[in-house]
């Protein structure tokens, strides 16, 4: 089970939307995923981003 997008950082959500998230970062890893944290910058570091 994904976190829904409603939760995801905004940043996240605006990267994946303008191509710019990291090359290991798909669905099939998106779905792997059972619990993404809900702090904004945990997400980012657990799914590859760089601040």
């Amino acid at each position: 089970m994904t976190t829904p997008l409603a939760f995801q950082a905004p940043s996240i959500i605006e990267d994946i939307l303008n191509g710019r998230q990291p090359e290991t970062l798909n669905v099939k890893s998106l779905n792997r995923i059972n619990a993404l944290p809900t702090d904004w910058n945990e997400q980012q570091k657990q799914l590859g981003f760089h601040q």
